[in-house]
């Protein structure tokens, strides 16, 4: 069984179900997370997940409300469960875009704030780094994870296949031919859908892009998140969009929504 938890299901606007990108995958083996936004840690408290058990956080692209959660739990991960500093770190392997070491550099190593996870703390001595250049394939220990380019600033997306299932999480895009490729009769698809067409802002998809995509890449679970609060309220609307041309089961993410596979 895989089981995969949606942290964080909205935008860094809270809502009262939702809030900043967080996907925590499960696959037996591999206790993953998909981007590492605020409050990524507080919900994995909630819903009692160990942090000390991921072995792999992959991050889509580098803004603050997917990625702001990575230096606190950098931190953690030097101290053991009992607060003590742990005398031998387990490794964890981030994966992210192209330019993940340099973000890596001026966010912690050359900013005199936070360069004590370096100095200190010595980050570097239990993280594995992982550059995804484009349509790069890793193997994390039998599970395959493969990149793409998306429509979004520094943006990836990840396809995972493991367990002969295939997993595929858009990060934040607008409509890109890559999704539809990534994601053909993929069995869980999380794809992004931020504003409704008529309040679009910035590179993400609308219901008429995500319409589109799931229809040609008929995936049999869809799970659509990032959602701005535009949303609220009409979430029906989305649902009925989607289906018009492609019927699947359709989930609206809220945070905690839990899909098992």
């Amino acid at each position: 069984m895989i089981r995969v938890i949606i942290l964080g299901s909205g935008s860094i606007i809270p809502t009262r179900n939702r809030f900043a990108s967080s996907i925590y995958v499960d696959t037996g083996s591999h206790k993953i997370l998909i981007d590492c936004g605020p409050g990524t840690i507080e919900k994995m408290r909630h819903a009692n997940i160990n942090p000390w058990l991921i072995d792999g956080i992959l991050l889509t692209h580098f803004h603050i409300d997917h990625s702001s959660d990575l230096l606190p739990f950098l931190k953690l991960r030097a101290y053991d469960e009992d607060g003590k500093i742990a005398a031998n770190p387990a490794t964890i392997r981030i994966y992210g875009p192209r330019g993940l070491t340099n973000f890596l550099e001026q966010t912690i190593d050359h900013n005199k704030y936070y360069n004590y996870l370096s100095d200190v703390i010595k980050y570097h001595s239990y993280t594995e780094i992982c550059e995804m250049v484009e349509n790069d394939v890793k193997d994390h220990d039998g599970l395959k994870i493969i990149s793409r380019p998306v429509r979004h600033r520094s943006g990836i997306m990840y396809r995972l296949e493991v367990k002969n299932k295939v997993l595929v999480f858009s990060g934040d895009t607008a409509f890109d031919p890559n999704m539809i490729e990534a994601a053909k009769n993929a069995d869980l698809l999380i794809h992004e859908c931020s504003f409704p067409k008529k309040f679009l802002v910035g590179e993400h998809s609308t219901e008429d892009d995500l319409s589109q995509i799931v229809s040609l890449a008929k995936p049999r679970i869809l799970v659509i998140t990032h959602l701005y609060p535009a949303w609220s309220g009409h979430e029906a609307d989305l649902v009925n969009k989607v289906a018009e041309k492609f019927k699947c089961r359709i989930y609206i993410a809220h945070d905690m929504l839990e899909i098992r596979l």
